[in-house]
């Protein structure tokens, strides 16, 4: 059996969401199944920090896909003409765009229809690329995985998308999420906001995360009393003007720690010594931020729209992401120590429902379907 796979997102030193579902699903799957010729394909430099097994051949396509326009000689194109020299019996996407009008089985994940709820929150060259060719992913693809029943939902109400061909399965969690003690927690607020308190957000700092209303809701917080400095851990996505704006005008801004991109040992520690992790976008795929604060023992308040009131399970404080009033009763109230451990003891509970095991079993269950179909 021959799988191809588009890892043009595994960046080392750059991984995001996509980038990080990827390498741990395909890591997993590649390992389990050592009777299949894996084949990876690139858009950059083959990736040498990524220790695959033996079954898996590196191929690059001598063109980095990073605009619109680019993504369209390379899917449509380059990668397209390999696919009919290889004739895999399965093409995989982790990202949701793919070749068009191929006479093979195709299987890809599209996470979510953001672009469809806030397409003003997208700049025009991105959004009609989207617009235009998601809808034609979603129609030609053999079958999609996604990461929610929310996005399930989205796919079926929006793209008119089969219900019978998406398989909902849920992104892990890494293990190296794990609460701390209060020792080592001490020390990463020391040497972080000179030992006091802190919220943590963890994410691009994309529209769509809500950072605006986060920010304000936290100097509301503030006002009424609150004490605890906030973290951001992230880098901005389009633009820098909008929240370099908004920090300038803060009266607590010399609370508020920008960290920008942390290693992944870095970031863990990061999470797992904060008062709360705060996660209120308005519109999300996933959100596994949400799920990363549970597992480190955190208590997490996050927003009652979207797919995070499926993914948080009854375990997260819910508030509503548009009035910033009430994202700022949730963070006065997550200063409760009763609620805090009921918090925290639940997440964690919820947590081991998450595991990237289980994410990459789900995708070989939808490969072999594909495959079937």
């Amino acid at each position: 059996m021959k799988i191809v796979v588009n890892m043009r997102l595994l960046i080392p030193g750059k991984l995001e969401g996509i980038g990080w579902f990827s390498y741990e699903c395909m890591l997993r799957i590649t390992l389990a199944h050592p009777e299949v010729q894996f084949i990876f394909v690139y858009d950059r430099a083959i990736p040498k920090e990524f220790n695959f097994p033996s079954n898996v051949k590196h191929h690059r396509i001598l063109l980095p896909a990073r605009r619109p326009m680019l993504w369209r000689i390379w899917f449509q194109g380059s990668l397209k003409r390999l696919l009919k020299k290889w004739k895999p019996d399965l093409f995989y996407s982790p990202e949701g765009m793919m070749p068009l009008g191929m006479n093979i089985k195709t299987l890809t994940t599209i996470h979510d229809l953001n672009f469809e709820h806030f397409p003003e929150d997208m700049p025009a060259r991105y959004l009609n690329f989207y617009r235009e060719f998601f809808p034609k992913y979603a129609e030609q693809a053999t079958r999609i995985t996604t990461v929610s029943m929310a996005s399930r939902n989205d796919l079926v109400n929006h793209y008119r998308v089969d219900p019978n061909k998406i398989d909902v399965v849920y992104n892990g969690v890494g293990d190296d999420f794990f609460p701390l003690n209060e020792t080592e927690k001490e020390a990463v607020r020391t040497e972080l906001t000179e030992a006091k308190a802190y919220f943590v957000y963890v994410g691009s700092f994309h529209r769509r995360k809500n950072i605006k209303r986060m920010l304000l809701a936290y100097e509301s917080y503030r006002e009424r009393g609150g004490k605890a400095s906030f973290v951001l851990v992230g880098e901005p996505m389009w633009s820098t003007g909008e929240l370099e704006g908004i920090v300038a005008k803060m009266k607590y801004r010399n609370d508020l720690i920008l960290t920008g991109r942390k290693s992944q040992k870095d970031l863990t520690k990061i999470v797992a010594a904060a008062q709360a992790l705060i996660f209120v976008s308005y519109f999300e795929g996933f959100g596994i931020p949400i799920i990363e604060g549970m597992k480190a023992g955190v208590p997490v308040l996050t927003s009652d729209v979207s797919c995070m009131p499926e993914i948080s399970g009854g375990a997260a404080l819910l508030v509503n992401p548009l009035n910033e009033k009430l994202i700022a009763d949730g963070m006065l109230k997550l200063e409760d120590q009763e609620l805090r451990i009921d918090l925290i003891n639940k997440g964690l509970f919820r947590a081991r429902e998450f595991s990237w095991s289980k994410t990459a079993e789900g995708i070989w269950d939808s490969m072999l379907r594909t495959i079937d179909a």
